[in-house]
């Protein structure tokens, strides 16, 4: 009898190693992480979504129709494009680095989100150059990027 309790303690315990060895380690291969092809689905739909909430925007002011009068068209737009470009790419960012970035690209995805990080943070000091105005665009590292990472959807609408 004693023999026998201690076959079941052996089986039961040699179970409970093996399912949590099998645990740890995944289910092998990988596939705990994110395909590359999965990921760009979600993101590409991420981007599509903000490109087109910036782009319907835009498209309201687009020749000056819906731009006040007496006011100054620059100043009014910059401020449009702070108040609609910057909410937008800071939620997109956020949406991103919140999906499982694959293995394959990753470091170069992370370039690209630093990228769009350092674009956001010259745009909310900078206004104008969030529509390209001046002597530079804060998102050009980032669109430069963006063909390489499969991303074109962040920037074009």
């Amino acid at each position: 009898m004693r023999m026998k309790a201690v076959r079941r303690l052996t089986v039961v315990a040699t179970t409970l190693a093996l399912t949590f060895a099998l645990v740890a380690c995944g289910s092998g291969g990988g596939s705990d992480t994110i395909s590359r092809a999965a990921f760009l689905k979600q993101a590409k739909a991420i981007c599509t979504k903000g490109t087109t909430a910036i782009d319907a925007v835009y498209s309201r002011y687009a020749g000056g129709k819906h731009i006040p009068k007496n006011v100054n068209r620059n100043a009014f737009m910059n401020k449009v494009a702070a108040e609609i470009v910057i909410p937008v790419r800071k939620k997109e960012v956020r949406e991103l680095r919140a999906l499982e970035l694959p293995v394959v690209g990753r470091r170069r995805l992370e370039m690209f989100l630093e990228a769009m990080e350092d674009g956001i943070k010259e745009g909310e000091e900078d206004h104008q150059a969030l529509r390209g105005l001046g002597t530079k665009y804060v998102f050009y590292r980032a669109i430069e990027m963006s063909d390489d990472v499969h991303l074109e959807e962040c920037f074009i609408g």
